[in-house]
């Protein structure tokens, strides 16, 4: 039975191992949104309107807004717990200006998911 030369093999296994990660990468950054899941910070209309229906209403206080690339704005809002005192800081890209720093703000945040929220003009 004849053999392959070592190095062909080697190559092989560099190309196969290439393939695998390069399979990975554009399926967790390109094809992921299409299969279900969301980049982070991203809200689909659905989850929108979810979190605007259901989202627990958290008072926040803007503490700093910049613009950023693409004619965006990076809002940052600082939240305090009343159980425990600590501060959450809140960030989220819109573009729209949210408001002012010092001017309040509600985070809607999902009830099961603290990390899924979303910032809008204070509401009544």
């Amino acid at each position: 039975m004849p053999s392959l030369p070592l190095g062909f093999l080697i190559i092989v296994i560099i190309v196969l191992i290439i393939c695998a990660l390069l399979g990975a990468f554009l399926l967790g950054t390109r094809l992921g949104p299409r299969i279900g899941r969301s980049r982070a910070g991203q809200l689909t209309k659905l989850d929108r309107s979810a979190l605007l229906r259901q989202g627990m209403r958290l008072q926040a206080t803007i503490t700093n807004i910049h613009s950023s690339r693409g004619g965006t704005y990076v809002t940052t809002a600082a939240a305090t717990d009343i159980t425990t005192g600590q501060v959450k800081l809140y960030t989220q890209r819109s573009k729209a200006i949210l408001g002012h720093r010092g001017d309040p703000i509600t985070i809607l945040l999902d009830p099961n998911h603290p990390n899924v929220y979303l910032m809008v003009r204070s509401i009544g």
